[in-house]
């Protein structure tokens, strides 16, 4: 079965990853799949609430990104969370690991990681989500 054209477009270029992106992408894959997207409105009545491994087992695209870097961290891989801001202005936090002279992006919409440089982005806001309070748990 031939793929559809457009599909074939959007797959990620076929790249050898460092043992440290291996662990970043099976990380990634990790808690993409046990993290429910819920909205902070929706699950705690509040328009913006951080949460790092949520308990309930659901969060929104913060969540997911401090989860990524906590793990990662604590793993020795460094990794920070980051804000992007695409054309809609509308933030979407990711993790950020740093590999060698590479930096590449963990986002809960993609099971693989991608590089900062062919990451769709308009401007990033890095280290943003270290500067607000960080909940542990729910």
């Amino acid at each position: 079965m031939r793929l559809p054209i457009i599909l074939i477009a959007t797959l990620p270029a076929c790249t050898t990853l460092s043992p440290s992106m291996q662990v970043a992408e099976a990380v990634n894959r990790q808690v993409n799949q046990s993290i429910t997207y819920v909205s902070d409105i929706e699950q705690y009545g509040q328009s913006d609430r951080w949460v790092v491994e949520p308990v309930s087992g659901q969060g929104d695209c913060e969540d997911y990104a401090l989860t990524k870097a906590h793990r990662l961290n604590a793993g020795g891989i460094v990794t920070t969370a980051s804000i992007c801001l695409r054309n809609t202005r509308i933030p979407h936090a990711v993790a950020l690991v740093h590999d060698g002279a590479d930096q590449w992006v963990l986002d809960n919409l993609y099971p693989y990681a991608i590089r900062k440089q062919d990451y769709s982005c308009d401007a990033w806001i890095d280290n943003a989500l270290l500067r607000k309070s960080i909940y542990t748990g729910k």
